[in-house]
């Protein structure tokens, strides 16, 4: 069912209600673990558990999440995927112990899990491939919102209010965007056949996890690196493994059989390598303002907003730049930029006049938000139809991984960088661990560099000059 043109444009923000609530949940926790340590009788540090049951809970369910839109309708999915998100939230408020308090986290991993990859689905399926950039605009600047709204508002919850309410405040949105789905959101469903293949999504999700938590734990104590190396190494092979079994199977849950289309692999590739730093800067700035420079977390979460004005702001130019000069040069030259964006962070410090901090925030904003939107829409151009819910688990299942891993690099170069038992020293450890997610960034502009010179046209409305387009073809 297609969905009518009146109710068609309330789509792309019942997706953005939905992914702001998920997106700020990523961040809002870290400024408040002190006190629901306190509150939960526990250390901080015990409380990681809670953050990896989240992660590795989003790692296992997002690579089922499109057989689960095919199967049972994207529509219903994605309902179910709110109230579970939603109910996991308030067991997150309510909880009592640390048990209580990981369970509760899984709960609202599943929920996550189905909410990113089946909302991008839906937004794929209800409008043609002319519109992808503007709705993909227009569904992703709420959600920009909450990564970088999450610092500031657990600062304000931490000094005004109890921890508790950093769970609490999902629940009106996800009342709101369940109320908007089953009023708005039209029935997407695909007929299918497919039954689940079992044995694959076990063998992907031990793998998945294994190397989340693998990486994840990189660094910490909790596992010897004998466990680590164990841990990765039985992880690698079940994925080995799954690609084995995809090949003989004739319903692999996952085609793999996709990354043959070479946007959806060159834009893979680049998304996998360009989010470890990407997916460092929410973990390491707040941080570095607080424990390197002795801010107040208002203040510090103050300081991330001018990410968020600039993310949206650039909204508004996504479009014209690309149909001016194509995603393969904006990819090429905007990841470059990318990459010393996150590196000048390693130029603040307590002396820095404010405006300087504020101006080295809002570029890189600018400069994240056009890749986001570049690699969200690039990934897709290509796919059918039919594809388009392993397409979305797949890459959302990239992304999900790379940002978890970028937290690990992060945090790795900073503890390699951070003297020990030297606070003074703290502030230079956060400098050179930009440096290094910059660098990271930087060195993956190189996978563009494989992409055609007219990949993506069809939505970008860009047209290479003919002597692009037999360069182009020469270097394949």
């Amino acid at each position: 069912m297609t969905p009518s043109l009146r109710h068609r444009w309330v789509i792309p923000w019942l997706m953005a209600c939905a992914l702001f609530m998920e997106t700020l949940d990523v961040t809002i926790i870290s400024t408040v673990l002190p006190e629901i340590a306190q509150d939960l009788h526990v250390t901080a540090v015990s409380l990681k558990l809670a953050l990896t049951a989240y992660l590795l809970s989003l790692a296992v369910f997002i690579p089922i999440s499109g057989w689960m839109a095919e199967r049972f309708g994207a529509r219903r999915v994605f309902a179910s995927a709110i109230a579970i998100f939603t109910l996991g939230s308030a067991l997150c408020g309510a909880a009592s112990s640390l048990p209580w308090l990981v369970v509760a986290r899984l709960i609202q991993g599943l929920g996550g899990a189905m909410m990113l990859p089946v909302s991008r689905l839906i937004l794929m399926r209800s409008f043609p491939k002319a519109d992808f950039v503007r709705v993909t605009n227009y569904a992703t600047v709420p959600a920009l919102l909450g990564p970088a709204l999450g610092p500031l508002v657990g600062g304000i919850i931490a000094t005004h209010t109890t921890w508790r309410w950093v769970f609490y405040v999902n629940l009106p949105f996800g009342a709101i965007g369940l109320a908007l789905t089953l009023r708005y959101l039209p029935r997407l469903q695909t007929p299918s056949t497919r039954t689940l293949d079992r044995r694959g999504f076990v063998l992907f999700g031990l793998g998945l996890a294994g190397l989340s938590f693998g990486f994840e734990s990189i660094g910490e104590s909790y596992l010897t690196v004998v466990q680590q190396l164990l841990l990765l190494g039985l992880a690698a092979a079940c994925m080995a493994w799954y690609v084995h079994h995809a090949a003989r199977c004739a319903q692999p849950f996952l085609r793999l059989q996709l990354l043959d289309v070479s946007t959806f692999r060159v834009t893979l590739v680049g998304s996998l390598l360009g989010r470890l730093g990407i997916g460092g800067v929410p973990f390491l700035l707040p941080l570095m303002f607080q424990l390197g420079m002795h801010m107040s977390p208002l203040r510090s979460g103050a300081l991330v907003m001018p990410i968020a004005a600039a993310m949206i702001l650039m909204k508004f130019f996504v479009k014209p730049i690309l149909t001016r000069w194509g995603f393969r040069r904006v990819l090429l030259l905007n990841t470059l930029l990318l990459g010393a964006s996150i590196a000048q962070f390693a130029l603040i410090d307590a002396s820095s006049a404010p405006w300087s901090m504020v101006a080295v925030a809002f570029c890189y904003g600018l400069l994240a938000s056009l890749q986001f939107s570049c690699m969200n829409v690039l990934t897709f151009v290509d796919i059918k139809a039919k594809e388009m819910g392993d397409a979305a688990s797949i890459s959302s299942t990239v992304q999900q991984f790379a940002t978890s891993l970028g937290v690990a690099v992060s945090a790795l170069a900073l503890g390699l960088f951070t003297p020990a038992g030297q606070e003074a020293g703290l502030l230079g450890a956060f400098h050179h661990a930009f440096v290094c997610v910059g660098v990271i960034t930087m060195l993956s502009s190189y996978t563009f560099a494989s992409l055609r010179p007219d990949a993506g046209s069809e939505a970008s409305g860009h047209r290479a000059s003919r002597s692009a387009r037999v360069a182009g073809s020469f270097a394949h």
